[in-house]
């Protein structure tokens, strides 16, 4: 359940990332583990990515909402399972004998 909504919240970030990343355009370049817009020595290009289309933005909005349906009702059936179980009714001879028990103890 928890990995599900993390990956919805990633593809949700990836999708926002590709579109900032192909609104602008910029040159970025890796260096080692950073990034830049300017190049060192073993520098990498990066290619900029296009950005997701209105369907493919609308498709992954529908997969998060899909994915997060799947988790709140995951974890109602989780809670469901680990609720207690109700107590059994008690039978007929222990209710006579609660019964007598209550009578007894309200006449002393």
């Amino acid at each position: 359940m928890k990995k599900q909504l993390i990956a919805a919240i990633r593809a949700g970030a990836a999708i926002a990332l590709c579109a900032a990343a192909s609104a602008h355009a910029q040159t970025i370049y890796r260096c080692g583990n950073s990034y830049g817009q300017e190049a060192c020595a073993q520098a990498k290009l990066i290619e900029p990515v296009a950005a997701p289309s209105a369907a493919e933005v609308a498709a992954a909005r529908d997969e998060v909402q899909r994915e997060s349906q799947m988790a709140d009702e995951l974890h109602a059936a989780r809670k469901k399972d680990e609720a207690p179980p109700e107590p059994e009714a008690p039978t007929e001879d222990v209710r006579l004998l609660t019964e007598i028990r209550d009578l007894l103890a309200e006449r002393r």
